[in-house]
């Protein structure tokens, strides 16, 4: 073991947020009723960051520090879809409004609801997620080519 300064978000900030979000047909009754059971456990500070060597991007004034790519990757995909829908090539293919499916393990619930319950209520990029339930917890950002 060694001593090491990490980031964190803090999620117990966005407790009410949450709780809103989940009176939304947002997920599958039984993810809504693990997640209450989360929310009401109260919530832990997030660790957002990660040593070298990691790979990602780096945290800004923090050398040898990285985003945990949970924190990131949804918005860069969405980003990725962005661009390719924006470019010449994208609107050559007459590119409709889609779906973005993540397909995730159940360790990854509470993150992906963080994610998503924030992403839908602090940005213009998505409609809105629903979490469902499959062999995997799926979280479903339903974003469109006229993200801004």
């Amino acid at each position: 073991l060694r001593d090491s300064e990490h980031y964190f978000f803090r999620l117990g900030d966005f407790a009410a947020l949450l709780r809103e979000w989940l009176t939304g047909n947002v997920a599958h009754p039984a993810v809504k009723a693990k997640l209450r059971e989360w929310l009401d456990g109260g919530l832990r500070d997030w660790d957002i960051s990660r040593d070298a060597p990691y790979f990602g991007f780096p945290i800004p004034d923090a050398p040898g520090k990285y985003f945990y790519v949970w924190l990131d990757a949804p918005i860069g995909y969405l980003a990725s879809f962005k661009a390719l829908c924006d470019s010449a090539h994208g609107k050559s293919l007459g590119l409709k409004p889609a779906s973005f499916d993540e397909f995730l393990g159940a360790d990854a619930m509470p993150s992906c609801t963080t994610s998503s319950a924030r992403t839908s209520s602090t940005s213009t990029a998505c409609s809105g997620r629903r979490c469902c339930a499959a062999p995997a917890i799926a979280c479903r950002p339903r974003c469109t080519s006229t993200v801004t």
